[in-house]
């Protein structure tokens, strides 16, 4: 299944277009106004990283598609966008295609013809594979800098009040079923404290950031993490594979904490990942 986003302020357009397009196979969403999109809160059941291509009209009444055009490739490159207006002025199309739009429908226009358009930006056999392994890539890219970034604030807090904090990578068999997984992975994200943060790199591989955290408490943690994976997806302990590292008793070794060596302390971090 194909996921497409229909941004539109005009109720009776969303409607058309979501059932033609239903109709032939895709999963149709809704947006009426730009907050919706800036929000992702278009649907509880997926998110913008899930939606292969946006059907977006240029003239909302709360903001420019031009600018939600923009918002969408700098922030969701993977996702393939078609300007939708009644407007036919050429620097208006050219702009459009410059921010990023694959296509430009005028409206009105026929189904027929946006079908056409559509299956040429989607092809039905093999796009799909190709726009899903980007979100992976992008998801985990953005992932491991955000880690990254978080990593140098946490250093930055350690080092000045001489405090611990660890790291924790883990792995869990590819094996696991995608609904167990998901259980799995709400129930992770359910009982870790307000302070510790969880990164998802893959769907199977979660990297935990927990501050005040020295070694002793860490493998207290270790032992939380895997009675989830044993609870929940019938495997055992032995399961589930780990890196982890803790500051500063694994990184400075033995030394004392230099705060000019905070950027070399973080890659050492890194390396677990």
């Amino acid at each position: 299944m194909y996921n497409i986003l229909v941004v539109d302020d005009a109720g009776i357009i969303r409607y058309k277009l979501k059932n033609e397009l239903t109709a032939e196979g895709f999963d149709v969403f809704e947006a009426p106004n730009a907050e919706v999109v800036y929000n992702d809160t278009f649907s509880k059941d997926i998110s913008l990283e899930n939606i292969d291509l946006v059907l977006l009209d240029i003239y909302l009444k709360d903001e420019s598609g031009l600018k939600i055009l923009e918002y969408i490739k700098n922030t969701y490159p993977f996702i393939k966008v078609i300007m939708v207006s009644v407007e036919t002025k050429k620097k208006i199309v050219k702009k459009s295609i410059n921010l990023g739009a694959e296509d430009y429908l005028v409206k009105p226009f026929d189904k027929e013809d946006m079908l056409t358009r559509i299956n040429k930006i989607i092809s039905r056999d093999d796009i799909k594979t190709e726009t899903t392994a980007k979100k992976e890539s992008f998801s985990r890219e953005t992932e491991i800098k955000n880690l990254k970034t978080s990593i140098s604030m946490e250093l930055n807090r350690a080092i000045r009040g001489g405090l611990s904090f660890s790291l924790v990578k883990i792995i869990l068999p590819r094996e696991i079923e995608k609904q167990k997984l998901k259980v799995v992975k709400d129930n992770i994200t359910g009982k870790i404290r307000d302070i510790d943060r969880v990164f998802f790199l893959e769907d199977n591989v979660y990297a935990f950031l927990l501050p005040l955290t020295d070694s002793e408490g860490r493998e207290v943690f270790l032992v939380k993490i895997k009675s989830i994976v044993e609870n929940n997806a019938s495997l055992g302990k032995e399961s589930v594979k780990e890196k982890n590292v803790t500051f500063p008793d694994d990184i400075a070794e033995g030394e004392k904490v230099n705060p000019e060596k905070q950027y070399e302390y973080r890659d050492k971090m890194m390396e677990v990942i």
